[in-house]
């Protein structure tokens, strides 16, 4: 009923069961025509340019790396004000392209370091579209005993990715990684936090997570193996748990 003056609507009525998928950037409503209804709004992310400058640009604010605090300069200024047609109220094309490159230098030194870029993409594209309060919800000392994921192995239940979680991997070269000495470096991105590994062992372990919404006994004995770090993963997988990013559930 709403005016919408020469706007095109259509109207699609949807049965249990039915899925309408709408581009980004299509106005909508939904209106429910029975008193049981429920419906379900699933949002894919598309970070638009925007997202990623103002991203960007709130990473530089809150660095102390020496691109990110550099100032501009006037290191002509003095001699510039020496001369007789000095105009002090001009903005000149050299100031301008000054300013212009000190930025440019910046933004490019962030990204033609795979290692920096990835682990930023890796973080901005896992964290929460929207902001949720006390969500994951880590557990309580005394909601977990450090037994869960050993349940698992065990044929107890299956280990769960939060609702709402994003999880994702990535390898990267690592000649830019500080103290590595190996040539690729395995990240996970959880939730807009990252873990990374220079074992390869522990990439395909990463990859498993990520992949896998749900792992049962078979997944995870195989990505956990058998070998002295064990029991590293394993307590990998019970701090995301306490963590509230993974879950164990029955089947």
């Amino acid at each position: 009923d709403q005016d919408v003056g020469n706007t095109e609507v259509e109207d699609w009525v949807l049965n249990p069961g039915d899925m309408l998928y709408l581009p980004p950037r299509v106005p909508h409503c939904g209106i429910a025509l029975s008193p049981g209804c429920m419906t379900l709004s699933v949002g894919c992310r598309a970070p638009s340019v925007s997202d990623f400058v103002s991203r960007i640009a709130e990473q530089f604010s809150n660095s102390l790396e020496d691109v990110a605090v550099r100032r501009y300069t006037d290191d002509d200024l003095l001699i510039d004000g020496s001369i007789a047609n000095f105009s002090p109220g001009e903005i000149t094309a050299k100031a301008k392209d000054d300013a212009k490159h000190l930025v440019l230098n910046a933004l490019t030194k962030m990204m033609d370091d795979d290692s920096v870029w990835d682990e930023f993409f890796g973080r901005f594209v896992t964290e929460p579209k929207r902001l949720r309060n006390n969500y994951p919800i880590p557990l309580e000392a005394d909601e977990f005993d450090g037994t869960t994921i050993k349940d698992v192995l065990d044929g107890s239940g299956m280990l769960y990715h939060a609702e709402g979680i994003c999880f994702s991997y990535s390898a990267v070269n690592s000649q830019d990684v500080i103290g590595t000495a190996t040539p690729i470096i395995y990240r996970l991105y959880v939730n807009g936090e990252m873990w990374q590994s220079d074992l390869a062992d522990d990439g395909m372990f990463y990859q498993t997570i990520a992949n896998n919404r749900v792992l049962d006994r078979t997944m995870l004995s195989k990505s956990i193996g058998n070998d002295k770090r064990c029991e590293k993963k394993v307590e990998f997988l019970e701090e995301l748990v306490s963590d509230g990013l993974l879950y164990v559930a029955e089947e």
